[in-house]
């Protein structure tokens, strides 16, 4: 667009003089992007203790990524990869980085996304990588067909085991890629994105979430197979926490994980640039005032937990750093059920699923090492 001398350059000049004005009443009255408030977790989201209460199934360290193949649950474990047999974990491929992303396609290979930037296609019968691709902080991947790959990427700035300061620095730098396998091409379908966290094909629709923007979109497209967007719509805003990976289950429902509560405190840090420049400088990145897969380790931690007791009691309204979440969704993406840990939990950072026949619920609980099973009545 040409911009004409005098009259348009004085429309551009005064916009953004007025955005400015906004951005400081803004920041002045803590409304639009400069509040803090952070929606409660009630109706369908109230507090329990159901995933306290459900089976381990077994201890991983740093478990993550779950994702099933056949009548097996797959997992990383940092730098390996895990395979669930009868209840017992069993490595079968250690990598020289931290595994990050994992998707199986209908073909048996393995999407293995890495900490250095890069994804693999891992032959899993024969032990062999078959394709190595370079692609930036690799958050999420899924296969739409054997061929076709899609691969969320969180960040410009900074690798996927950095997302606490991605999100510290307000990163806004994420994409949405997809791969074509055979011909080894790449599309860029969106960007601009705050930390897309979890993909998930609903029919021939595109569900992503959107950790930093605490939301779930859904990319509709123009044809099955071109991948040009028809439409690119937040179909659910303003959770009470960060949103992760997505799986769909046989009936077309979703269960949407949540590794992270939002919290007061943290929101204010973040609307604070020159506390959270001294901060990300001077303090060890454990005692940062940011969201954590697990919280209340070390006495250094800020506001211990930030807990109310009563009769010795910690209150689930606590403004912990660390939570256990993962909420059902129904066919109009609506909250159905939600599973909870609460703040004294022991099931904290939840932040992937796996689904298998009869209602079989797979969860990685990232913060306390584990792998919980539910099963839906």
């Amino acid at each position: 667009m040409l911009i004409k001398p005098g009259k348009d350059l004085k429309i551009i000049g005064g916009k953004r003089v007025l955005d400015s004005i906004k951005t400081k009443v803004n920041q002045f009255l803590g409304r639009g992007t400069s509040s803090i408030f952070v929606p409660p977790m009630d109706g369908r989201l109230k507090a329990n203790d159901i995933l306290d209460k459900t089976e381990v199934l077994c201890d991983i360290e740093k478990v993550d990524n779950l994702t099933v193949f056949g009548e097996h649950i797959y997992a990383s474990s940092h730098n390996k990869l895990v395979k669930i047999i009868e209840n017992t974990p069993e490595i079968i491929e250690t990598l020289d980085y931290e595994i990050t992303a994992l998707a199986f396609g209908s073909s048996g290979v393995l999407a293995i996304g890495l900490s250095n930037d890069t994804v693999l296609c891992y032959d899993v019968g024969r032990k062999s990588i078959i394709l190595e691709v370079e692609f930036e902080c690799v958050t999420a991947l899924l296969f739409w067909d054997p061929e076709t790959l899609v691969v969320a990427s969180g960040s410009q700035q900074f690798s996927a085991p950095d997302w606490r300061s991605d999100l510290m620095n307000l990163g806004s730098t994420g994409s949405l890629w997809v791969f074509n396998v055979e011909s080894r091409s790449k599309k860029y379908l969106v960007g601009d994105l705050k930390w897309p966290a979890g993909l998930c094909k609903l029919n021939d629709q595109l569900l992503f979430s959107e950790a930093w923007n605490h939301a779930v979109n859904l990319i509709e497209f123009a044809a099955a197979g071109d991948f040009e967007i028809k439409s690119n719509q937040e179909i659910l805003s303003r959770l009470p926490a960060y949103p992760s990976r997505i799986v769909n289950t046989q009936d077309n429902c979703i269960w949407l994980c949540l590794f992270a509560p939002r919290n007061q405190l943290i929101e204010f840090v973040l609307t604070e640039k020159d506390y959270r420049a001294k901060m990300l400088s001077q303090v060890d990145e454990r005692f940062w005032i940011a969201p954590s897969f697990r919280s209340g380790l070390d006495f250094r931690e800020p506001l211990q937990g930030g807990g109310v007791k009563m009769m010795g009691v910690l209150k689930p309204w606590a403004p912990a750093f660390s939570y256990g979440l993962v909420v059902k969704l129904d066919r109009n993406f609506q909250p159905e059920k939600s599973l909870h840990s609460r703040a004294d939990g022991k099931a904290h950072g939840i932040t992937s699923a796996a689904c298998l026949p009869e209602g079989q619920l797979f969860l990685s609980s990232r913060g306390d090492n584990k792998v919980i099973r539910y099963i839906e009545q």
